[in-house]
């Protein structure tokens, strides 16, 4: 892709084809984001794609699945700072073959409500540039630590996070069946309409995942909580599909 600024307007454009423009510089690195998310959604091969951040750590890969505004990023910043490794902020895709995570590597996009809270954990916070989204919203990019982007790797564990209404820190563990409803809830692509091996797929790629929902208070508690789940091995009763 080329980027070219003609008077305040910058133009993003492949073969000649304009992808995109804005006006300002200040907007340029969340519409780059945007245009080379699509292409990825539209050049992989992949079974769906996932509103969800990804981190991994020894033992496997966590995806934190949510809508915008959940503290999905949030959270995952203050995991990075805690030890685990960075695969992706926004969107995961899962692997045709295996529903593997495929990396998406955006830089961590952290909005201006999350700056104050993550304050302890990334002191060098304030010192990054701010960017302008499309929707007016503030953001600035936390560059990923190095890691292996190229390798699928299996999912161990998805949390599904939310504001907590009162300020406390509550985790909910769920079953199968209510962790793949919540999953295919947040899907935010499917390349192709899916078939019955593929639900089976579905179906069975649950039985080696541990589901969670938690309403985030305390940031430093919800870390916590996670890194208590995750260091947990399952029981029977987490293993088992509930009807």
């Amino acid at each position: 892709m080329d980027i070219v600024e003609i008077a305040d307007v910058i133009f993003i454009l492949e073969n000649g084809c304009i992808l995109g423009s804005c006006t300002g510089r200040h907007r340029l690195a969340p519409l780059l984001q945007g245009i080379i998310g699509l292409k990825a959604l539209r050049d992989f091969q992949y079974v769906i794609a996932l509103h969800a951040a990804a981190l991994v750590s020894a033992d496997g890969v966590l995806l934190l699945a949510g809508r915008s505004g959940c503290g999905k990023s949030t959270v995952s910043a203050a995991l990075l700072s805690a030890g685990w490794q960075y695969l992706s902020d926004d969107t995961i895709l899962l692997s045709s073959a295996s529903l593997n995570v495929v990396p998406m590597p955006y830089s961590l996009g952290l909005k201006r409500g999350s700056w104050s809270l993550l304050a302890g954990w990334l002191p060098h916070l304030d010192l990054l540039p701010v960017h302008l989204r499309e929707d007016g919203k503030e953001i600035r990019y936390l560059p990923p630590p190095g890691a292996d982007f190229r390798r699928e790797r299996p999912v161990r564990w998805i949390g599904f996070p939310h504001r907590s209404e009162n300020g406390e820190t509550v985790v909910r563990r769920l079953g199968r069946l209510e962790g793949l409803y919540r999953v295919l809830e947040h899907c935010c692509a499917v390349p192709r309409a899916l078939e019955a091996t593929d639900v089976h797929q579905l179906i069975q790629w649950t039985a080696r995942l541990q589901f969670f929902e938690f309403a985030m208070g305390d940031l430093s508690n919800a870390v916590a909580q996670i890194q208590a789940i995750t260091a947990t091995p399952p029981t029977e009763d987490d293993m088992r599909l509930h009807l």
